[in-house]
């Protein structure tokens, strides 16, 4: 994600997603759409411009399925040895 400050003092979001093969340009705009929400929901909407969104990949099923296992893999060896994620979502406790 990037931010940037734009000429009339809002800030523009720029989004790379890596996504499954869906109809990108309703995605885009569900996406966009949730950032305005986020805004809004934060009292940013008057700061919020442009969201400009780029699908930096696209991944085949068993691709998705691969990159799930790799991120997985390391909460499974917190798990092994004792250690719980945190309350918070950081970091991890005993």
């Amino acid at each position: 994600m990037l931010a940037i400050a734009e000429p009339d003092g809002r800030y523009g979001i720029e989004l790379r997603l890596v996504a499954e093969l869906v109809p990108l340009h309703a995605l885009a705009e569900a996406i966009r759409a949730r950032v305005r929400r986020a805004a809004a929901h934060a009292g940013l909407e008057a700061s919020l411009g442009e969201i400009d969104v780029e699908f930096a990949d696209l991944l085949t099923a068993e691709e998705r399925a691969a990159v799930a296992r790799a991120l997985a893999a390391p909460t499974r060896a917190a798990e092994a040895s004792g250690d719980r994620p945190a309350p918070d979502g950081r970091g991890a406790t005993r």
